[in-house]
């Protein structure tokens, strides 16, 4: 395990089954962005200080800007934002190696988001944009070996549950995770109780089954159009 992950160790605890130290992984997470923010807040004095210069031309102000800015990347990047933000931007720096690294941190995220969504909302800074973007990323690039698994156990949490905001994107994902498991969870989820359930699954199963095709809020529309024409007839 390298040296960055040790320091990301403990935010696995945000969905620890134990109350307490969820309780006290969430107190570490809010510390440090606020310590973030106070780094925020101390450039923007020393902007002030150096007459609002980008750059302070004063070499003592320009020294403290550069610390204030240290010390806001070193509170903000020991968040789980820090991880998370280096999976999202793989694409750009880091390739395959960096999305391999960071993957399991991005589904700790949407774990987190899935099984304690009162907590991850009050304390994920970044929220649902931050959710589009991971899974934006999963969709591009594919689960790795080991997040598999998790991911296609998120998804199903998303066939299941209510509607939550860019759970539209785990349709798109399904290709990424197709096979057998899959296929199996979205034969079982078509014969839910729940109409809503057998909708979100159905159209999964169109999107696998047709892999062209855009998955957009108007594909969803027009499918679910037609399937209400086809139900009706039957």
């Amino acid at each position: 395990m390298s040296a960055g992950t040790d320091k990301h160790r403990w935010v696995f605890d945000l969905i620890h089954p134990d109350s307490a130290r969820r309780a006290a992984a969430i107190g570490r997470q809010r510390d440090l962005m606020s310590k973030s923010q106070e780094a925020i807040q101390w450039q923007n004095d020393v902007w002030q200080r150096a007459g609002r210069e980008l750059m302070p031309s004063d070499p003592a102000l320009q020294a403290e800007m550069d610390q204030a800015r240290a010390a806001q990347w070193a509170a903000w990047e020991s968040t789980l934002l820090g991880p998370v933000y280096a999976f999202c931007s793989a694409r750009w720096s880091g390739g395959p190696e960096a999305h391999s690294r960071y993957a399991p941190y991005a589904v700790l995220f949407l774990q987190w988001e899935t099984r304690y969504p009162d907590e991850w909302h009050h304390a994920a800074i970044g929220g649902w944009g931050t959710k589009k973007e991971v899974l934006r990323r999963f969709i591009a690039a594919g689960p790795t070996p080991d997040t598999q698994a998790d991911l296609l156990e998120l998804l199903t949490a998303a066939i299941y549950r209510e509607h939550r905001c860019e759970d539209s994107r785990y349709a798109a994902l399904a290709r990424q995770l197709d096979g057998p498991s899959l296929r199996c969870c979205l034969a079982s989820a078509q014969q839910d109780h729940d109409g809503l359930v057998r909708l979100r699954a159905g159209y999964m199963q169109w999107v696998v089954d047709n892999a062209t095709a855009p998955v957009t809020a108007a594909s969803w529309r027009r499918w679910l159009a037609g399937n209400s024409v086809a139900s009706r007839s039957r």
